[in-house]
């Protein structure tokens, strides 16, 4: 392997089992970025300090956080110690705290001071600068030149910000940069990438709870076997460019209501072949939306005595899904499912629960299944499931079609 190209040369620690599964190069900078956390304690803005590289992204959950291979990749290279700091909707330490065993990659106050009056959107003019300049945010120039230019040219800055604002979907390259380096394992698409994420988070103490008294509520706890099944409905344009949207996603009434209902069923007969046993009383299928209508429609509302409906798919569907153990979350049908970029109704980090909560419900399943968009399939590649199934694709028109396969892998492409 070329260490050079690859990662600073540094003593290895003694591993961990779940470390031991990670590349050797991400388990030397897990040892050296804790040895220097230990010796400059307090005093990260020394002039003899390492220098410090802080990811922050912005968006949904998955736009945020999908880029910590590559994150530790870029502090690696460069010899930074990698932080991670989230002004909104709330820090990210209310929901995911380090696990302290391998990273702490909390940023000492002082520190975040100066990271959060940086603008979000700016490349020049803020009190931190970034790694990379703005030229850099376009996907060609970015992998051929700029981690080269900017990453290897060993900046003098004491603090940079790691921040791209278009979607890199970094799978391809980066397998091709660490093949170029020698290095085998490419993270994404394969248990690494799980075994990455759970070194450097976990869940924060009430999140846990959270998901806990949700597991509960649904009869998931205690190692119960289930389905996830993701489905995003807030892009209008893959269903129907002319739908009008409401507070939740799309209004669920009319030609809007039809078209999300059929894509829902479409995908939970899709999770019915996977299925270990045909009764619904069985396996349960735990449905995650980004419509809190849609989901209690499915997991509440159709098979409720108290609930009247009138439309003609009702009947259909209702069909369908007593047929199935359609489980949602319990607070589904009183809080809005928000987006990370949205403000919730009541103020605090505990609005914004049931995003990290579907995520981690998801990477527990069985099974998942996924559709358009990146968060299912991030819950997918986050979890060490071999059993998985996309239930709708693009076509050339970029419009959602109704599938039922196993990619080949995971990676987003």
């Amino acid at each position: 392997m070329n260490w050079a190209l690859l990662c600073v040369k540094l003593v290895p620690s003694h591993s961990s089992v779940k470390e031991q599964q990670l590349p050797k190069w991400i388990q030397d900078y897990f040892s050296w970025h804790r040895r220097m956390r230990r010796t400059w304690n307090g005093t990260l803005l020394h002039k003899n300090s390492p220098k410090l590289l802080i990811f922050r992204n912005f968006n949904g959950l998955h736009d945020r956080l999908y880029d910590l291979p590559l994150a530790v990749y870029l502090a690696n290279r460069s010899q930074r110690l990698l932080m991670m700091r989230w002004s909104s909707p709330a820090p990210l330490e209310e929901f995911l705290v380090p696990n302290m065993h391998y990273m702490d990659w909390t940023v000492p106050q002082d520190i975040a001071r100066q990271v959060d009056s940086s603008p979000p959107n700016l490349f020049n003019g803020q009190d931190v600068p970034n790694m990379f300049a703005a030229e850099s945010d376009h996907r060609d120039y970015f992998w051929n030149t700029a981690i080269d230019k900017y990453v290897h040219s060993n900046r003098k800055e004491p603090i940079l910000l790691l921040q791209q604002h278009l979607r890199l979907h970094p799978d391809p390259e980066f397998v091709r940069l660490l093949q170029r380096a020698g290095e085998s394992n490419p993270i994404y698409g394969n248990a690494a990438y799980g075994h990455l994420w759970h070194a450097v988070f976990q869940p924060s103490q009430p999140l846990q709870d959270y998901i806990n008294r949700q597991k509960a509520a649904m009869g998931i706890a205690n190692g119960q076997p289930y389905i996830a099944v993701h489905l995003r409905s807030r892009y209008p344009s893959y269903f129907n460019g002319s739908m009008q949207w409401d507070g939740n996603g799309l209004q669920f009434s009319g030609k809007p209501k039809e078209i999300t209902v059929r894509a829902t069923l479409h995908a939970l007969q899709c999770a019915r072949t996977l299925q270990t046993n045909t009764s619904k009383d069985e396996e349960p299928i735990y449905l995650f939306t980004d419509s809190a209508n849609l989901t209690d429609y499915f997991a509440h509302q159709l098979l409720s005595n108290t609930t009247r409906l009138h439309d003609d798919i009702d009947e259909e569907a209702q069909r369908i899904v007593s047929q199935l153990h359609v489980v949602a979350r319990s607070d589904v049908a009183h809080d809005q499912t928000l987006h990370l970029q949205q403000k919730a109704r009541v103020a605090g980090p505990a609005s914004y629960y049931n995003i990290f909560a579907d995520l981690y419900l998801a990477m527990q399943a069985r099974c998942i299944l996924y559709g358009v968009g990146g968060f299912g399939r991030f819950g997918a590649q986050l979890s060490h499931t071999r059993c998985y199934r996309q239930h709708h694709d693009l076509n050339e028109q970029r419009r959602s079609t109704p599938v039922c396969i196993q990619p080949n892998d995971l990676s987003m492409h």
